[in-house]
């Protein structure tokens, strides 16, 4: 247990709640910041000659409809990319912390029985002290009785610190759907990356409506004058028809990715199903053991001398052991078995 738990305390500690809200605020911003310059009206400005006219001042409002395509597109982007932020927590929260949470509980159930095993060897000790002082009791005997009653102080003791550290890490819960998050998140992978090529393409285009005043400066003749710009690519049809695939070319490399997140949760899934299995032999074995020692206590209740006496106090002492560990196991059982209900992905 030592070995899983430095294992599982290794993993870094999740996001907190800010961190997302704050991660949100400055991308929506960033985002803001770009977009607001774009999908406003442009105040121009020029003067010149033309071929039919000298010293010509024009001064007007003019309106880009790729310019507010544009900055909807990164807006949106920037609503995926918080979405990811946010969901990909929740995830990873259950990624890295999973097993943190079923050893938590295991603690919260064990422990308990683990004192009232503590109780019955303090008295055992109790009686032990008291046949060596009399010289009815053997010093080898004496040191098992303080041997059982110091390991089990040690595993309370060891519970408690794992409680302290354990109890810190994010809350996660049993009935989080995974893979719907999962499908989520990798479906604002694939927006962002189409989205991020249409912005690309949206600027092979463009429609600019204008409106002002045009000024003859050597007569002073003002003329209101309103015009439409178009311009448009000749590679603007390739560029869309391949902006059109990313999407789809998106999902399947993130399928193919070892690191991605679907694949690391398939990755737990498969071990969660080896560790239940696992969990299953240790929880029958403990109970054939609690079994086999209910039936040598039932023969030494039926014997009353001093070394029966001793021997049903250590039978004792060893079946709240024995159950505080089946307890434990039970609940590991108990979570493991309603996280893959949720989760397998084979539903």
């Amino acid at each position: 247990m030592n070995k899983i738990l430095i294992a599982w305390l290794m993993l870094p500690f999740a996001a907190s709640a800010n961190e997302v809200d704050a991660y949100c605020r400055l991308t929506k911003v960033q985002a803001n910041a770009q977009s607001l310059v774009l999908s406003a009206p442009k105040v121009f400005l020029s003067m010149g000659s033309t071929q039919s006219q000298d010293n010509v001042a024009s001064m007007g409002i003019s309106q880009s409809l790729s310019d507010k395509i544009q900055a909807k597109l990164i807006e949106k982007i920037a609503d995926n990319k918080c979405k990811i932020y946010s969901t990909n927590q929740s995830i990873e929260d259950s990624l890295k912390f999973l097993n943190n949470k079923v050893l938590l509980s295991q603690i919260q159930a064990q422990t308990p029985l683990l004192i009232e095993a503590l109780n019955l060897a303090e008295q055992n000790l109790y009686l032990e002290k008291k046949l060596f002082d009399s010289q009815n009791g053997t010093l080898r005997e004496l040191t098992e009785a303080y041997r059982d009653r110091d390991d089990i102080r040690a595993s309370i003791s060891f519970n408690e610190q794992q409680r302290s550290v354990l109890q810190n890490t994010p809350n996660v819960d049993i009935q989080n759907n995974l893979k719907e998050q999962i499908a989520a998140s990798e479906i604002a992978k694939s927006n962002i990356a189409y989205l991020t090529s249409k912005l690309n393409t949206t600027a092979g285009w463009d429609v600019i409506g204008s409106t002002g005043l045009k000024r003859e400066l050597e007569s002073g003749t003002n003329k209101a004058f309103v015009s439409l710009n178009m311009y448009w690519s000749l590679g603007e049809p390739k560029s869309s028809k391949a902006a059109a695939l990313v999407e789809e070319l998106t999902r399947d490399y993130l399928k193919q990715q070892y690191d991605s997140t679907g694949n690391a949760f398939l990755r737990l899934v498969h071990s969660t199903q080896g560790v239940l299995a696992a969990e299953k032999d240790i929880n029958t074995s403990l109970m054939q053991q609690i079994q086999s020692n209910s039936e040598m206590l039932a023969r030494v209740n039926t014997i009353s001398t001093v070394e029966a006496n001793r021997a049903r106090n250590l039978l004792q002492i060893k079946q709240k052991v024995l159950r505080a560990n089946w307890v434990a196991s039970n609940v590991k059982l108990k979570e493991l078995n309603e996280w893959l209900s949720i989760n397998e992905v084979n539903k």
